[in-house]
């Protein structure tokens, strides 16, 4: 999937107030999916930012089960999970999962073939930057596709909210930014002015207490449509 840095820099007078002042650098990541209960998930968060921030990781992917509430504010331990491609599907029963590729191209799919729920989502990245980018229900007999997106959320935040929290707001000014073009993204951020990349067209300004849901793990009508049409064909198998 691929590699990918966003370098963030600011000034020194900047580093020194948000370190005063106990800010938190969070990383999200994006995804859409086919259920409109789907949740963002605090994926990385650091406090070890200086006036040239180097963020790296791959898209790598693993869809993962957990027996947490899906609750906000809630962290999400993953419990079971195994590396995926796109097009493959994650079939699962009693907490573990059998991969194959019977999925839906672009997507990741993951099927509860049990009566038991899970929460379900995808993980991303490889060690030491790696974490669930998002959660979702699994009901039994249930099947979710997630379409990662090539985009990163990033907020400055004096909330701590460590890594698989589920976060349904901004807590503090935030810029959703597109790598879709580009696997490599430097933007700035100031204490006073918030987060800029030069009024360029892959960047949007989130301001705090913003509607996160919709943005990072919006719901997809087509991906919906693709889980009807998979679940039909499968109980037609059975």
């Amino acid at each position: 999937m691929g590699q990918y840095s966003v370098t963030v820099t600011m000034s020194g007078a900047t580093v020194q107030a948000l370190y005063q002042s106990g800010y938190f650098l969070n990383a999200f990541g994006v995804v859409r999916s086919s259920d409109h209960a789907a949740s963002p998930v605090v994926w990385m968060q650091s406090q070890s930012y200086m006036q040239n921030t180097v963020l790296t990781w791959t898209g790598d992917l693993q869809g993962y089960l957990s027996a947490s509430s899906l609750v906000v504010g809630g962290r999400i331990s993953v419990g079971f999970s195994e590396p995926m491609s796109l097009g493959q599907l994650l079939t699962v029963n009693n907490g573990s999962g059998v991969v194959s590729d019977s999925g839906v191209p672009n997507s990741i799919s993951i099927l509860n073939s049990s009566t038991t729920p899970f929460v379900t989502g995808l993980v991303q990245g490889s060690s030491p930057n790696v974490g669930p980018i998002c959660a979702l229900p699994l009901y039994g007999q249930g099947l979710q596709i997630i379409q990662p997106v090539p985009s990163i959320f990033l907020m400055m935040s004096t909330i701590s909210q460590t890594p698989g929290t589920v976060v349904v707001r901004s807590t503090g000014p935030g810029m959703l930014f597109s790598l879709s073009d580009s696997a490599q993204r430097t933007v700035s951020y100031d204490i006073n002015q918030g987060w800029s990349a030069g009024g360029m067209v892959w960047a949007q300004n989130v301001p705090a207490n913003a509607p996160l849901s919709p943005l990072l793990t919006g719901y997809s009508t087509s991906l919906a449509s693709s889980a009807f049409r998979m679940q039909k064909l499968l109980n037609t198998e059975i």
